[in-house]
């Protein structure tokens, strides 16, 4: 399974249509302090997780990766057997960049 993060200088606002687009996915919108303010996550049956959220935490007004500090949104692309077809589709959504990939 893959763990891929990718960021973008867009807000989480403006980057989720282009996703939703892309993927084929519809995100709900959520509250967490865990993800500091609110955030975007689409769930598959299949246990791979897509979560959107804001690089700046509102809550505890600290970075959520801070190796990554000119990305004000950040996707995690969680469980995914796809990475590989996911990647494709998201390189078509301007300003998103791929920053980290790890296989577990």
């Amino acid at each position: 399974m893959n763990h891929d993060l990718y960021g973008s200088g867009l807000r989480i606002t403006e980057l989720a249509p282009a996703i939703e687009s892309a993927l084929g996915i519809t995100f709900a919108l959520h509250e967490s302090g865990f993800h500091g303010g609110e955030y975007f996550r689409f769930t598959a049956d299949t246990d791979e997780e897509f979560i959107l959220k804001n690089n700046i935490d509102d809550v505890e007004d600290e970075w959520a990766e801070p190796d990554f500090k000119a990305s004000a949104s950040l996707l995690y692309v969680d469980f995914t057997s796809r990475a590989e077809e996911v990647g494709r589709a998201l390189a078509k959504v301007m300003s998103l960049q791929l920053l980290r990939s790890e296989v577990l």
